[in-house]
């Protein structure tokens, strides 16, 4: 009895509702607001509500979560999320989207391609050292919904951000939901690291400008390999020759930015060593960026520390 009721009192001191044995409710009120330039895509996250339900299987957990997104500003809603055990670590996510003025399911056809794919989807923990981008693919016969497999690396607290554009507004949204049942925010490793080297090879971001909110800067990411020689190999991925993902400390907002400059045609094209790329930001605080490349054929994620001031 008594440790039913601590336990319970511990849910309630980390703002978890808990309706049932096997249900918990999640609230998180926070603000939104939308902003974009040429290569720069910002979003802080509104009104998260899921309800999940848990049941074991072959000793893991599958996940339902049935969320709904108040963002006013976008046009589809997430819905649906259900993860399931897969071989080893992977999972099997399925997510259903939903358009927000009547509740019709969100087809492939209803969505524009950008950057080579439809559905972008960027996850991340709660820690922000785990970090994931994928691509679903649409289930034909069920219509709205999409599936992928993800292998999260720790039993951290998941967040997705679904980036689309749906042809009827022509407008890049981004679509948010939990991925696992929340949990109390950890302390974050906000360690300032704008150079580092991962797979033999060295990243290095610099800005012109130190940042601030509402203020342009130019950022200039620079690859070299072991030898400090200059490496010109960077391969397509996703229609350029990097992507750069930011998440900012609060676990609601993040950026997402392209570099500048010519983009690859063909899978032959070849980048680098200086990639260029224009960032203004709309929020304060640590932020965590992910370099996303391809070298010799392998996917490469770097991290990186940058702190957004006043």
């Amino acid at each position: 009895m008594y440790k039913r009721f601590f336990f319970l009192l511990g849910l309630l001191l980390a703002g978890v509702l808990v309706t049932s044995a096997d249900t918990i409710v999640i609230h998180s009120n926070t603000t939104t607001q939308n902003t974009s330039s040429s290569s720069t895509d910002e979003q802080q996250t509104s009104g998260v509500v899921g309800s999940f339900n848990s049941t074991q299987q072959n000793n893991d957990i599958v996940i339902q979560n049935n969320v709904v997104t108040s963002n006013q500003q976008n046009s589809v809603n997430v819905q649906n999320v259900e993860v399931t055990p897969g071989k080893e670590q992977q999972k099997t996510v399925k997510i259903k989207l939903t358009h927000k003025n009547n509740g019709q399911p969100v087809t492939d056809d209803a969505l524009q391609e950008m950057h080579t794919k439809k559905l972008h989807v960027l996850i991340i923990n709660n820690r922000l050292t785990d970090y994931s981008h994928v691509h679903p693919t649409p289930l034909i016969d069920q219509p709205g919904y999409y599936v992928f497999n993800w292998e999260p690396q720790s039993n951290d607290y998941y967040r997705l951000w679904v980036d689309i554009v749906p042809v009827e507004t022509k407008q890049q949204e981004y679509v948010v939901a939990d991925l696992t049942p929340p949990q109390l925010q950890p302390t974050i490793d906000k360690t300032l690291v704008q150079k580092n080297t991962v797979n033999g090879l060295t990243f290095a971001i610099t800005f012109d400008n130190p940042l601030h909110i509402n203020k342009a800067s130019m950022g200039t990411l620079t690859v070299t390999d072991k030898n400090g020689q200059p490496v010109t190999q960077l391969e397509p991925i996703m229609g350029a020759y990097a992507h750069i993902v930011g998440f900012y400390e609060d676990f609601h907002s993040i950026m997402h930015i392209h570099p500048m400059g010519k983009e690859p045609s063909k899978p032959s094209d070849r980048g680098g060593s200086v990639l260029q790329f224009h960032i203004e930001p709309k929020h304060a605080g640590f932020v965590k960026l992910f370099v996303q490349v391809v070298y010799q054929g392998k996917e490469i994620y770097v991290p990186f520390g940058v702190e957004v001031k006043e």
